[in-house]
């Protein structure tokens, strides 16, 4: 059985992704990064989405790796989104959930959607 650790924190994206492979005849079984025991995420630190999203892979693989949660085979795979904004010169981008934050901490929702 192929055995997936989603780089995420939400139940609902772990429901998705084994309805998905379901959907596609895989069996699988899908964690999130908490049940790996992952505590504390890599720092995002990349210039772009996909920079992100390797970070949070290779940096979550890693952690899982030396837990021993599973055993290789697996995989672990990892997304990184963000609005884009045309009228904004593209921004905020890879900066989305922190756009409103004076300190780069997430901001909240309401007020990157303010801002």
């Amino acid at each position: 059985m192929l055995k997936v650790v989603l780089a995420t924190q939400n139940v609902n994206k772990v429901r998705e992704m084994q309805s998905i492979l379901k959907d596609c005849g895989i069996s699988a079984e899908v964690i999130s990064a908490k049940d790996a025991g992952v505590h504390e995420f890599p720092e995002e630190n990349g210039t772009t989405f996909c920079e992100n999203a390797y970070i949070k892979k290779k940096g979550i693989f890693d952690i899982v790796t030396k837990s021993g949660v599973f055993k290789p085979p697996y995989m672990v795979i990892a997304d990184d989104s963000g609005l884009c904004v045309d009228a904004l010169g593209g921004r905020p981008g890879i900066y989305s959930a922190r756009y409103a934050s004076a300190d780069g901490n997430d901001a909240a929702d309401e007020d990157n959607i303010k801002k």
